[in-house]
């Protein structure tokens, strides 16, 4: 954690999935206003009478399909942060080898 390269990579991935994040957010609160407006306007909480009436919306349709997209964008960013993570720590594995075998 001492190399500020490292460290800088590190909050790369962070601040993407924070942004990432506050998208997903929004998303999520458009469409529960959107699922409550439908309750009351349907009188059920039926989800499958829901999900039908919901469908018919094209502006619901949009919403879900950016939540999806974004939360494939997050897992795409996880595995990025993941990635960077193992090879810092394969690279000081082969350092610490390296030293070892002098």
């Amino acid at each position: 954690m001492e190399d500020p390269a490292y460290r800088e990579a590190l909050n790369k991935r962070r601040d993407a999935r924070r942004e990432l994040m506050a998208t997903r957010n929004g998303l999520i609160s458009q469409m529960e206003a959107k699922i409550a407006a439908a309750k009351e306007r349907l009188g059920t909480d039926d989800e499958a009478v829901l999900k039908v009436e919901l469908e018919k919306d094209p502006e619901w349709n949009s919403l879900h399909a950016r939540a999806v997209d974004v939360n494939t964008a997050l897992e795409d960013e996880r595995k990025r942060a993941s990635a960077l993570v193992r090879e810092r720590i394969m690279a000081d594995m082969q350092k610490e080898k390296e030293s070892a075998a002098k």
